[in-house]
C-alpha cells in the first residue's frame, strides 16, 4: 500500500508542479498558425494561472493523488491526460479543490501513465514516454518552484 500511495503522490506532484510553474503547450504542428496559437495559450496560460493560489494548487494535488491511489488499488495502473481538455479524474481533483481549469491550464497533448512501480509521461505532442522521479517518503507535501 505504500508503493501505492507513493507512485500516486509523485504523478499528483508532476501535475501540481504544472500549475505552480506553467505547462508546455505543444499542439504537435510545425508552422506559423500553430506557433501563434502556441503563443496566445501561453499568454492566457499565464493569465489562468495567475489567479490560482497555493492552497488551491495543494488541495487539488491531494485530491487527485487520493483519486489515483483508487484507480491503482482497484485496478493496478491509472491512464490519464490532456488533449485540449483534461480526463475526469484531472477536472474532478481540481473542482473538489475549487479551482477552474481553462483550455490552457495544463500542458496540452500530455499523457501519463502509472503503476505501483513506474510513473511515465509524454508531455507534448508526439513527445516521447519519459519516467517521472518517484518522490522520496519524505517529501514535503506542497512542491517548491523556483
Amino acid at each position: 500500500m505504500k508503493q501505492i500511495s507513493l507512485a500516486a503522490r509523485t504523478a499528483a506532484r508532476w501535475w501540481a508542479d504544472q500549475l505552480r510553474g506553467g505547462s508546455k503547450l505543444d499542439m504537435g504542428a510545425d508552422s506559423k498558425p500553430a506557433e501563434m496559437a502556441e503563443i496566445m495559450g501561453q499568454i492566457l496560460q499565464r493569465k489562468e494561472l495567475d489567479g490560482m493560489q497555493p492552497d488551491s494548487i495543494n488541495a487539488f494535488e491531494e485530491k487527485l493523488a487520493e483519486a489515483i491511489e483508487v484507480q491503482l488499488s482497484e485496478y493496478g495502473r491509472a491512464t490519464f491526460g490532456v488533449d485540449y481538455h483534461p480526463d475526469m479524474i484531472l477536472a474532478d481533483a481540481a473542482e473538489a479543490a475549487e479551482l477552474q481549469l481553462g483550455m490552457t491550464t495544463l500542458p496540452w497533448k500530455t499523457h501519463m501513465w502509472v503503476n505501483p512501480t513506474k510513473v511515465e509521461v509524454s508531455a507534448g505532442y508526439g513527445a516521447p514516454a519519459q519516467e517521472v522521479p518517484f518522490l522520496t517518503d519524505d517529501a514535503p507535501a506542497e512542491a517548491t518552484t523556483s
